[in-house]
């Protein structure tokens, strides 16, 4: 691994307190390492998602990545987020770096629902078409249909296993109800 930064000794810089003296571009580039992937690995303090921080100010945080690329490339547009293209969270190269909005960031990540929704089928593998799929619904057609018949299904059973049809009968409010597990009141 090579350093990216000014050849300065960090633990140097903090025993001196010199560190407070430095720019925050300074700062950024004694925490970036170059990776032999191409990435630069961000040393510096991260959150506890992974991501790494900086304080340009030396009082508000930012995200590292957001930082190199505001510093390297320029500003970055409003309602769009970074994206790490190398799926590299601490990577704060420029070329690894592309502002998307957050849907297409969520579309592109490693997550079960991305990668559910990249597969053209629902979670009981009926597949996804124009005729039995409607946008924003979380499931197909065919499973809606199945939930709501499920839904109007009498049970034949009691959550403790006894017969409706041996045990059952209807409370006062209309509702199904086991005779052993519910006695009625006299």
């Amino acid at each position: 691994m090579r350093v990216l930064s000014l050849g300065a000794d960090r633990l140097a810089l903090a025993q001196r307190g010199a560190w407070k003296k430095l720019t925050a571009e300074e700062r950024f580039w004694a925490r970036v390492e170059e990776e032999a992937s191409g990435c630069w690995r961000w040393t510096g303090a991260k959150t506890g998602r992974g991501y790494g921080v900086i304080a340009p100010s030396g009082k508000r945080l930012d995200m590292a990545h957001r930082f190199a690329y505001k510093l390297l490339v320029g500003p970055i547009a409003p309602g769009l987020t970074i994206d790490h293209l190398c799926r590299n969270q601490l990577c704060v190269n420029p070329a690894h770096l592309e502002p998307v909005t957050q849907a297409e960031n969520t579309a592109r990540g490693t997550s079960p629902t991305a990668i559910a929704a990249r597969s053209g089928f629902c979670r009981n593998g009926h597949s996804k078409t124009v005729e039995n799929w409607e946008p924003g619904h979380s499931r197909c057609r065919i499973c809606n249909r199945e939930a709501v018949r499920a839904a109007y299904k009498t049970p034949a059973c009691c959550p403790s296993g006894h017969s409706y049809k041996k045990f059952g009968r209807l409370s006062a409010s209309g509702k199904l109800r086991c005779r052993v597990c519910f006695p009625p009141r006299r």
